[in-house]
């Protein structure tokens, strides 16, 4: 088969303007007719949003994946990984990198404190990526792992059974790990008797983990690593294992259900006391805490379940006020959120791949509750 050979000054051009313009995304962030600034678009679903410590970084990662409205199933694909300049000396893309295995699922992403090192972290191992040489490194595969603030520890569940052999009934030893020397701190325990570790605070000191009692309901403990304690916190059914923490690590939401309705209780971390209960809905995926902790942001499907569209919800926790409704037409469902760390934007991904950047209004002078 023969291709027409394009010789007319015109329609090179043409041609010309054309592939810039679908490649713009690569270029800088573009303006969309829902006014948020636009970073990215493809084909790959947004799974994680991750700011840096000064909100100059924005990282995104991308998985492979058929979503209905009952489950989202993993697509074979590497994961893939975009870092943002959200700078506004130098705004646009900068990096790309794919990890080893499409079964690698991101749990947790840390920058380090120069922004030279990317981590992230799964049940699957941890990634570490040189940003300035473009080298990624591969650490613990095959081991849940959870990484601390400062970078240089984490939390490793060696032997994580949960990943390569679901009927093994072994119990994996649960170790704090120092990643610099690349030699194990202290046992803590096995996944039975600490629980299934899921973040740590801000301090360093403090990690939440589920339980995982036999005959015992799952609980969301909060162990102190220095004294060795641990306490409950008063949470209702969780929908989910996932727990979105402030910045600041004085609190943290969680999605749960009570009486079959969902809300979002967000509870103080130091007393374990609940703050607030922010009614949600069925279709919400994703929850977001400002740095603070006085704002949620909720994203997923359309509370309309006569519409297939996305849309994010954002309220107060002082009053438990509902402050905007973002609607998004464009997307079928909102699969990722994250604050910048001053507060003044949310980031969102979304099925079709799309990251956005949009204003957020000031909690204390926002106007009522309408649509964007």
């Amino acid at each position: 088969m023969r291709f027409p050979v394009i010789r007319h000054p015109i329609w090179i051009g043409l041609l010309v303007v054309a592939t810039v313009s679908g490649c713009r995304f690569f270029l800088s962030p573009a303006p969309n007719d829902s006014g948020a600034e636009e970073l990215s678009r493809d084909a790959s679903s947004v799974w994680s949003l991750t700011y840096s410590a000064d909100g100059s970084l924005l990282l995104s990662s991308h998985i492979h994946q058929c979503c209905s409205s009952v489950r989202c199933s993993h697509l074979p694909g590497p994961t893939r990984f975009d870092l943002w300049s959200t700078s506004p000396l130098r705004q646009g893309h900068l990096a790309t990198f794919h990890a080893p295995n499409w079964r690698f699922t991101p749990t947790q992403h840390r920058f380090s404190s120069d922004g030279r090192f990317v981590f992230s972290a799964a049940f699957q191992g941890l990634l570490q990526w040189d940003v300035t040489a473009q080298r990624l490194e591969m650490k613990f595969p095959g081991d849940h792992i959870v990484l601390a603030p400062d970078c240089r520890t984490a939390i490793r569940v060696a032997g994580n059974a949960s990943i390569d052999d679901v009927s093994s009934k072994a119990d994996p030893t649960v170790e704090l790990w120092d990643l610099t020397l690349d030699w194990p701190l202290q046992c803590l325990g096995t996944e039975r008797t600490f629980g299934s570790p899921i973040e740590f605070l801000p301090d360093g000191q403090r990690v939440l983990a589920w339980t995982n009692v036999p005959r015992e309901a799952s609980r969301l403990v909060m162990w102190d690593l220095r004294k060795g304690t641990r306490a409950a916190l008063e949470i209702d059914e969780p929908l989910n294992g996932a727990v979105y923490l402030s910045a600041d690590g004085r609190r943290l939401g969680i999605q749960t259900l009570r009486n079959e309705k969902h809300q979002v209780q967000v509870i103080n971390t130091t007393t374990g006391r609940q703050l607030a209960c922010i009614p949600s809905w069925d279709g919400a995926r994703r929850v977001a805490l400002s740095a603070a902790g006085d704002i949620v942001a909720m994203g997923g499907e359309s509370s309309d379940t006569d519409e297939r569209r996305g849309e994010i919800q954002i309220w107060r926790v002082r009053d438990g006020k509902r402050l905007k409704t973002i609607i998004d037409p464009s997307t079928w469902g909102i699969t990722a959120l994250c604050f910048s760390p001053d507060g003044e934007t949310l980031a969102s991904g979304d099925l079709d791949g799309i990251v956005k950047r949009w204003t957020m209004p000031p909690s204390d002078n926002a106007a009522e509750d309408g649509d964007w």
